[in-house]
């Protein structure tokens, strides 16, 4: 009976140093914290964002963008930011306004991809006070990728979901990422 314990303590404690002390890999590092938000932010609480395109640049959904813009301020705000979109003056203790200047699709020239399109998005913003103190300003901001089609049509270009989930990413980092942390 004492011989039988014993055999199943040093059991369990070999099982014990095989399955966790000795042969799994170590633990994942923790994440790094956030790098701190560079902009003054103190006595802002709500963001009201404005996106608008210029005449002529008509292709892209407006809605969906500011709608990611927004989000990704207050997750990278850690909420301490609430962004939120909307046309008509509100009571936000700042407004973004971000412009679309241009959206051009054109055909890559690199011999061997005819199918290769170049997006090029032009930008500008700028984040205001409710007091109408500017905060932060980008102008001639730009986001470009590339992206193949089989059947390339012009009428489909901007119709396609990747090209719409391009933008909305590429768009919202490069406005939120430098305005919040200034790189």
């Amino acid at each position: 009976m004492m011989m039988g314990r014993k055999v199943l303590t040093l059991a369990c404690a070999a099982g014990i140093l095989a399955c966790g002390a000795c042969f799994l890999p170590p633990l994942p590092a923790p994440k790094p914290a956030p790098p701190p938000l560079v902009l003054s932010l103190q006595s802002i609480h709500t963001i009201r964002l404005e996106m608008v395109n210029e005449p002529g640049a008509d292709h892209l959904d407006v809605a969906g963008l500011a709608t990611q813009v927004a989000n990704l301020i207050s997750d990278q705000s850690l909420h301490r930011v609430k962004a939120y979109v909307s046309k008509q003056d509100g009571d936000g203790d700042a407004v973004l306004r971000i412009l679309i200047t241009n959206e051009n699709a054109t055909l890559d020239a690199t011999p061997g991809s005819p199918d290769q399109w170049d997006f090029e998005i032009g930008t500008s913003a700028t984040l205001t006070r409710a007091d109408g103190t500017n905060i932060w300003t980008e102008k001639d901001g730009e986001i470009s990728f590339l992206r193949s089609f089989t059947q390339p049509h012009p009428a489909d270009l901007w119709s396609d979901p990747e090209v719409h989930e391009r933008v909305r990413n590429r768009l919202s980092n490069k406005i939120v990422y430098p305005m919040l942390y200034g790189h």
